[in-house]
C-alpha cells in the first residue's frame, strides 16, 4: 500500500485493556494511532498494538467512530499537516508512540502517548479537533 495522505490525524484514547504499565500513563492518553486522509482514496489507519503494526484502509464511518471514542474517553485528536515534524526518527518501533512518531517524523524525546501529545501541540500547524 502506498501512503499519500494530505493530513495526519493523531488519535489518543484510553485503552480498555489492562496492562502493567497503565499506572505511568495519563488518563485518556493510554494509546495512540494515526488516521491519514488521502483525498479521493479515502482514509488509512495505522496502529501499533501488542507488537503488531497494522496499516489498512478504513471507511469514513469508522473514522467518526474512532474520534467519538477518543473524545468520550477524555483523549484528543490532533490534525498534523504533512511534513510538520521534519525530523528523522529511527524505524525501530516498540510502542504505539514510536510508530506514530516515526511516521510523523518527530524526534525521540517522547515515550508516552501524553508525551507525544505535548510534543505535537508545540509544532507549527498542529491543531486540536473539538469534540
Amino acid at each position: 500500500m502506498t501512503l499519500a495522505p494530505t493530513a495526519w490525524f493523531v488519535c489518543f484514547w484510553r485503552d480498555d485493556r489492562r496492562h502493567w504499565w497503565d499506572w505511568v500513563l495519563a488518563p485518556g492518553f493510554r494509546h495512540c494511532a494515526l488516521v491519514g486522509h488521502q483525498d479521493s482514496r479515502g482514509w488509512v489507519y495505522i496502529n501499533w498494538h501488542m507488537g503488531m503494526l497494522t496499516c489498512e484502509p478504513i471507511e469514513a464511518k469508522d473514522v467518526d467512530w474512532l474520534w467519538t471514542r477518543c473524545f468520550a474517553d477524555g483523549g484528543a485528536v490532533l490534525r498534523m499537516p504533512i511534513g510538520s515534524g521534519g525530523e528523522d526518527r529511527p524505524w525501530f518501533v516498540w510502542s504505539c508512540v514510536g510508530a506514530c512518531a516515526a511516521v510523523l517524523g518527530v524526534g525521540g524525546d517522547c515515550w508516552t502517548p501524553n508525551g507525544l501529545y505535548r510534543r505535537l501541540v508545540r509544532l507549527a500547524g498542529c491543531r486540536s479537533l473539538d469534540a
